[in-house]
């Protein structure tokens, strides 16, 4: 096992069906695992995941009840097979190579850790128009302008070890 893609969950099941049918998209020669942690989860989310099985390499850790995002983290990189650990929030959508360039910079590079950045896409609404998209476009120019060496302060659910 290469890579092992980690993604805490609570209440997901509508964005699970998305991120992993966007993990089943992946253009990738790399060996890779995701673990999905339902975290006290008690909506379809178990259902989705168990839809998705038969055509991802995906395993669920269900922690029965809700103990919070760094447990449910702990949880699935205890159970992680991969030299690569990718933490991936069940609200993201990668794109196909989301896999690869995450490995490949573990492999061609002295990185100990890798943040990938992710643009939000927000619904068209009044809270996005005035609200959201000025938020964001906010983030991503501070984000730009930031020195290399204080990048950390970015790790969020797009990021690998």
């Amino acid at each position: 096992m290469t890579t092992s893609v980690v993604i805490p969950s609570f209440q997901g099941a509508r964005r699970l069906e998305m991120l992993l049918g966007a993990l089943a998209a992946q253009v990738t020669e790399v060996e890779w695992e995701a673990i999905v942690v339902l975290d006290g989860s008690t909506d379809d989310s178990l259902d989705v995941i168990r839809r998705w099985s038969s055509s991802l390499p995906v395993q669920v850790i269900d922690l029965g009840t809700n103990q919070g995002r760094p447990e449910a983290l702990n949880a699935g990189f205890a159970a992680a097979r991969g030299e690569v650990l990718i933490r991936c929030d069940d609200d993201l959508v990668p794109g196909p190579r989301y896999i690869t360039d995450h490995t490949a910079h573990h492999l061609d590079d002295d990185a100990i850790g890798v943040i990938g950045l992710y643009r939000n896409v927000l619904p068209p609404n009044d809270y996005a128009r005035v609200y959201g998209e000025a938020a964001h476009a906010s983030f991503l120019r501070t984000v730009e302008s930031t020195p290399t060496h204080s990048a950390w302060r970015f790790w969020a659910g797009n990021c690998s070890v």
